[in-house]
């Protein structure tokens, strides 16, 4: 078992390996890549060419028995951070709740910090955050679309070096090295519909 001092140390390698993450990209309309990910994608073809995938191809996903459409590469695309803070209503219910805490561990950790589980409480949710335990649990639902969700858990933030035994746990470690390891949460990728916010959200981005 890890001292305290030992899984702080994995705590702050993790935290600082988010912190040099940009915030997801939320697609627009449908899934793309972006400039880099196509020359990658063009080098990869032209180093191993039994194995080159072309924009619009369907690749089986071995086991699935499902199929992915190689995406092309667009710009079409906003900051998670963006999303997150002004259109939260148009990410799909399946994808809130993973771009919410997505985003929220990127942006504490550039700060120096995590979000411990303080306690539980009951609380009124949006539904486009719920996430599949919360609707396990929930109890009653509101007109204006809220969802009353007894147990939800409530985080406190807490500066790395701040952290007690008590708010370090393995589960916390873990959670902290899935995001660190920068792969898709949501596969393979978050997506919000093509409409006049979410094209607006992309030109203004396009225009810094």
């Amino acid at each position: 078992m890890m001292s305290h001092q030992e899984t702080v140390a994995r705590v702050h390698e993790y935290v600082s390996a988010l912190a040099a993450w940009d915030y997801p990209k939320v697609w627009v309309g449908e899934y793309g890549i972006t400039a880099d990910e196509q020359l990658r994608r063009q080098k990869s073809n032209e180093e191993f060419p039994s194995l080159a995938v072309e924009p619009g191809e369907l690749v089986e996903i071995e086991g699935t028995g499902h199929g992915l459409t190689i995406p092309s590469m667009s710009a079409d695309w906003i900051d998670g951070l963006y999303v997150v803070e002004h259109l939260m209503d148009e990410v799909p219910e399946d994808q809130a709740p993973e771009l919410y805490v997505h985003v929220r561990e990127i942006w504490a950790a550039k700060r120096g910090c995590v979000y411990v589980l303080q306690a539980w409480d009951v609380d009124f949710r949006p539904m486009g955050v719920l996430t599949d335990e919360d609707r396990c649990v929930a109890k009653a639902f509101t007109d204006d679309g809220f969802v009353l969700v007894p147990g939800s858990p409530v985080y406190r933030r807490i500066a790395v070096e701040n952290l007690r035994p008590e708010d370090v746990d393995e589960e916390l470690v873990e959670h902290l090295e899935f995001y660190a390891r920068g792969e898709p949460v949501v596969f393979p990728g978050y997506v919000v519909p093509d409409n006049e916010r979410t094209r607006w959200a992309v030109d203004a981005r396009l225009d810094e």
